[in-house]
């Protein structure tokens, strides 16, 4: 008996969570922080955190909260590649594990993990190796260090705005001003360990333009299975640009070092072959019904 039963522990899957972050200083560094200490909340499978680089405060945060940290890898004017970058989590994890691809400012719920866990007997009934869970964001307009990161106490407070804002704006308010992104926008995807190795091109590099919509069109153009989990994961991005003219802390110098960087990485992935998608194009998708997160097949009018 109990040799059964750690077997069964053994075939339980993790989740493997990795990002590279930005140098962890100024407003960078408490909106990456809060972002990463939602991961570490989350519960109900064990979990592997990899920081990916080596920027300034990313070996302390790594120390501070006890994640993996990887700090050699392949980079383009010291942004790495996501061939590179993939490479590395997918050491980290088995055949049955989850890897989730993230943003470093994307603050998540256990919503993740319930998607997850309501996926896998579809992926084991289905034998599907290859797959992509995503969803659309909620940008965070006016975001600020929270004293408790339960999703009850964000939603309580949260306000949902049509118009729809990626800079900091908003600031007044008392309230969490959010706006569901568009659904070109793909911050995180859940994945396999094998979806996504040798199926993009290695000059593609993980800030610019185009590197996510790419990721998605693997999943799509190679008839994976991929699920638009909008309806039944919240997530929250942490808003970072800011409008011409606010008065804030991040002097002319460095906004013009930004955005010769910028520049440059995004001329490098325009030069990029791959498809572009957009996450409403994913055939299936999820929501609530009696309470539980059931999955649905789109119509072609969706």
């Amino acid at each position: 008996m109990p040799i059964n039963v750690e077997i069964k522990e053994k075939e339980k899957p993790k989740l493997i969570i990795f990002t590279t972050c930005k140098p962890l200083v100024g407003d960078d560094k408490w909106r990456q922080e809060q972002a990463i200490k939602s991961w570490t909340l989350l519960k109900g499978m064990e979990k592997k955190i990899v920081i990916i680089g080596n920027d300034e405060g990313t070996k302390e945060i790594c120390e501070k909260y006890d994640l993996i940290h990887e700090p050699n890898v392949k980079t383009l004017a010291k942004i790495p590649y996501l061939k590179s970058m993939f490479e590395i989590a997918c050491s980290h994890a088995e055949e049955q594990d989850y890897l989730l691809w993230t943003n470093s400012d994307m603050i998540y719920y256990d919503d993740m993990i319930n998607n997850i866990l309501k996926f896998d007997p579809v992926r084991k009934s289905n034998k599907f190796d290859n797959f992509l869970l995503v969803g659309a964001r909620h940008d965070w307009h006016n975001p600020k260090v929270l004293d408790d990161l339960s999703k009850q106490k964000f939603v309580k407070n949260m306000h949902i705005n049509e118009e729809k804002h990626t800079d900091i704006c908003q600031t007044d308010s008392s309230f969490n001003e959010c706006s569901l992104h568009n659904t070109c926008g793909i911050d995180y995807v859940v994945h396999s360990k094998t979806t996504f190795l040798g199926r993009f091109d290695e000059n593609l590099v993980i800030c610019g333009t185009r590197h996510d919509m790419i990721m998605l069109g693997v999943g799509l153009t190679n008839g994976f299975f991929c699920c638009d989990c909008t309806r039944s994961n919240l997530v929250i991005h942490q808003n970072h640009g800011y409008p011409k003219g606010y008065s804030h802390s991040i002097n002319n110098k460095t906004k013009d070092k930004r955005q010769v960087l910028l520049n440059v990485l995004l001329a490098n992935n325009r030069k990029c072959s791959g498809v572009q998608c957009w996450i409403h194009q994913c055939p299936v998708f999820t929501q609530y019904k009696d309470n539980d997160i059931q999955f649905f097949i789109k119509k072609p009018s969706q």
